[in-house]
């Protein structure tokens, strides 16, 4: 039986981590070349894809915030979306951004969204920045364990390209 197998046991949990974690990195989209222009770093289009709708009808970007922080509400269920505080959000966090995103060697593979950076008054920098060094200490072991696996077998992480990346 599988369960009585402690490394199959283990492993049940260990491969899906690895593998979205080095898929990541592995299928990334090299393509398409530099982009001109981007939004910096792992934000969404607030309430684009998902929206969190609170028991007194606020609307939050995602399931992610802090619905007690009022700073970061970009609506009601009665007016609906307010682009002007989406637009403010994604300033907001394109702010915080302008230097460290600008020259980040990590900056394509980065996914930190607004609501790592929430602070008790809307988006906090030093937040940022503590989330953008473990990002790119996070990138950086998976490059290296990556790429240290293909150097001793080039055609280790050929099941990669079975694994479907999906966003949240």
């Amino acid at each position: 039986m599988l369960d009585s197998d402690p490394i199959a046991r283990e492993l049940r949990f260990v491969v899906p981590y690895f593998s979205q974690q080095v898929a990541h990195i592995y299928k990334r989209d090299l393509a398409c070349g530099l982009i001109k222009k981007c939004h910096p770093g792992g934000i969404c289009l607030p309430g684009v894809r998902k929206l969190l709708v609170t028991v007194d009808g606020r609307l939050f970007p995602c399931e992610r915030f802090n619905d007690a922080n009022d700073h970061l509400c970009i609506g009601s269920v009665d007016d609906g979306v307010d682009i002007n505080k989406v637009m403010k959000l994604i300033d907001d966090y394109s702010e915080l951004c302008s230097d460290a995103c600008q020259n980040c060697w990590a900056f394509r593979l980065c996914s930190i969204c607004f609501a790592f950076v929430e602070g008790p008054v809307g988006l906090d920098r030093d937040r940022k920045l503590d989330a953008c060094s473990a990002a790119r200490n996070g990138y950086h072991d998976n490059l290296v364990f990556c790429y240290s696996i293909l150097e001793e077998n080039p055609r280790s992480l050929d099941f990669l390209a079975r694994i479907e990346i999906g966003e949240d």
